[in-house]
């Protein structure tokens, strides 16, 4: 049944006290299960709720409702699964609470309550307290006249919510697995989507460009008059900020598209299918189909990265420039790491200010490019700083070498020729 309609939520009633949870967990292996314990060997309710669902349990600590709240789109939905046995009232005080915890709710379950007015034969007062109480909460019943039992045409089991009637579909499904027939239920209204979406930009810089051409005049005479420097620089920022939002369009993508081939997802998939099953079961056959799937597994994605990694070489090795030119640059680029601030020379402070990382870069190159200190005690330095006041003075390399030879520093051109070469960076 749940491999030909692969529902996302499961709603189970009177599984017994005989039933142990294991038993659930190796069927539902790919579910998230919430389950309430009954008060007697053949009541207790089951909500199981796939896991690509965010779900969160509701601890009730009271038997035969077990419910839940999940998130989809971007809303909130409690999901309660609920068995009253005919022999007890019914937990209206608990149904009203489970109201308050999102805008929808669903309740699901066996309540055995009769009513004509949902196609049952007789009214019971069990079935006279429910329809008040879903009048008086506005909620509507969504199976009526559709026969659940194998004992009799009474409608027992009911789905109930506050969704729009013409929303929900439901289907008797022909399983005779118990003396209750299951349902399968579409809710129209909801989509569900198991797919990642991922925004992308796009910046156009040549537009962006082009506006900074254009204003680039009216900005040099606004910031002629503002005199805090600190403050045209905030300024700037933001415009390059708002700039470049204004020309970014951003597209939605639905699925993010894997690195790996077809055939090695369905290895992994299978993998994941193995872990969940040996996680159950605790089994050793598990735990050695596990072991060598996982082998399989590494050894077919090392082929794949080795056999990667050859095509690429051989487009390296193409005759053709474009091709060429297409492959190695993929060797240059760079992964983006993301901004958060700067530290000092000792690893000791963090500035992630503007402010404070400006001040920090004007001090550092003030302190970097600041002019040697002179040592008047040294006659080396008072001849090279003599020297270096009359070559800052002269036109052309004529002059220069008439300082050079009536100084007491003895080079030569060379010499200078040869420092200056050194200087130059790596």
């Amino acid at each position: 049944m749940i491999k030909e309609h692969q529902p996302m939520i499961i709603s189970l009633n009177e599984l017994g006290s005989h039933t142990d949870m294991k038993s659930i967990q190796h069927v539902l292996l790919s579910y998230d299960i919430i389950k309430a314990e009954s008060t007697n060997k053949h009541g207790g309710a089951l909500v199981a709720i796939d896991k690509c669902i965010r779900c969160v349990p509701i601890n009730l600590n009271q038997p035969n409702i077990a419910a839940a709240i999940i998130t989809l789109n971007d809303s909130t939905y409690t999901i309660t699964s609920i068995y009253s046995p005919s022999n007890t009232p019914l937990p209206l005080k608990t149904m009203s609470l489970l109201l308050t915890y999102s805008n929808y709710t669903i309740l699901l379950g066996d309540f055995n309550a009769n009513h004509i007015d949902w196609g049952c034969s007789t009214t019971n007062p069990k079935g006279a307290q429910l329809l008040k109480w879903i009048n008086d909460n506005n909620l509507i019943i969504h199976n009526t006249n559709m026969s659940t039992s194998l004992r009799s045409s009474n409608t027992i089991d009911l789905i109930i919510s506050n969704q729009q009637r013409d929303s929900i579909d439901c289907t008797l499904l022909s399983y005779t697995c118990s003396d209750h027939f299951s349902i399968f239920i579409e809710f129209s209204n909801i989509l569900f989507q198991c797919k990642y979406e991922i925004s992308i930009p796009k910046t156009y810089w040549n537009v962006f460009q082009a506006v900074l051409n254009t204003i680039h005049e009216h900005i040099d005479e606004l910031y002629t008059n503002i005199h805090d420097e600190f403050s045209i620089f905030l300024q700037f920022q933001n415009l390059l900020h708002a700039l470049k939002s204004r020309v970014t369009v951003w597209s939605i993508q639905n699925q993010l598209q894997s690195t790996l081939p077809p055939f090695i997802r369905i290895l992994l998939k299978y993998k994941h299918y193995l872990q969940n099953r040996y996680r159950k079961t605790k089994l050793e056959n598990d735990s050695l189909d596990l072991r060598l799937w996982s082998k399989i597994n590494k050894q077919e994605i090392l082929n794949y990265k080795a056999r990667q990694w050859t095509s690429f070489l051989s487009k390296l090795a193409s005759s053709n420039p474009k091709t060429f030119c297409n492959h190695v640059k993929l060797l240059n680029k760079k992964p983006q790491k993301g901004f958060s601030g700067i530290t000092d020379d000792d690893n000791m402070n963090i500035y992630k200010t503007p402010a404070s990382i400006l001040s920090y870069f004007q001090q550092h190159f003030e302190n970097r490019f600041a002019s040697p200190n002179l040592d008047i005690s040294n006659k080396t330095d008072i001849d090279a700083n003599d020297l270096w006041q009359r070559l800052i003075t002269v036109k052309n390399d004529n002059s220069i070498q008439e300082h050079i030879k009536y100084s007491d520093l003895t080079f030569t051109i060379q010499d200078l020729h040869s420092i200056i070469k050194s200087l130059a960076n790596k």
